[in-house]
């Protein structure tokens, strides 16, 4: 799951908000100094933006607080962050929190909370929340153990080539867990 949560890389916000012409211009001017590892001037860039309220700019501020990029490292502000932009609808801030309830980062480490935060963007078709709740599903963590719906989980974030989830599936696959035995379609899942 901690591999998980780092992998989970900046993805543009799925939530659309009515901004003004300069808001959306300094949001988009703190996405690219992001990407190009300025991390300074987006928080420069996205601070403003995060306190009135804008969850793209929580989202992107709640990451840099995460990882400490241009900020001292903060989980429980990345948590409020995520808490924030997720209320608004932002998914990938939604799968963050629950990472971060998952593993203790930032919030009392709760499994529940982790699966009940992350069965909203899985339902959505988000990759990384269906893996992340497959995972809880197979080992039974804040969830009843369940393997079946592990599989299922992983297959959908498999099909949206998720190579966690693809390689996961493949090992249900080999064992039978959860799945019929399948060791041919276990090895295409491995190739992928």
């Amino acid at each position: 799951m901690r591999r998980l949560l780092r992998r989970v890389a900046f993805a543009g916000v799925g939530a659309a908000l009515l901004l003004s012409a300069p808001a959306q211009a300094s949001f988009e001017a703190g996405q690219a100094a992001y990407e190009t590892g300025d991390f300074g001037q987006a928080r420069r860039a996205w601070e403003p933006l995060a306190k009135t309220g804008d969850a793209r700019a929580q989202h992107g501020l709640g990451l840099l607080h995460l990882r400490g990029l241009g900020v001292p490292r903060d989980p429980a502000r990345a948590a409020e962050l995520f808490r924030a932009a997720g209320a608004k609808g932002v998914i990938k801030a939604q799968v963050m929190l629950g990472l971060l309830h998952a593993e203790g980062q930032g919030v009392a480490r709760n499994e529940a909370e982790a699966a009940r935060i992350l069965a909203v963007p899985a339902q959505q078709g988000d990759a990384d929340a269906q893996y992340a709740l497959g995972a809880l599903h197979e080992d039974g963590r804040g969830v009843a153990k369940d393997e079946a719906r592990a599989a299922r989980l992983y297959r959908a974030a498999a099909e949206q080539n998720h190579p966690a989830a693809q390689f996961a599936l493949g090992a249900l696959l080999v064992q039978g867990r959860g799945t019929a035995r399948d060791e041919a379609q276990a090895a295409e899942w491995f190739r992928r």
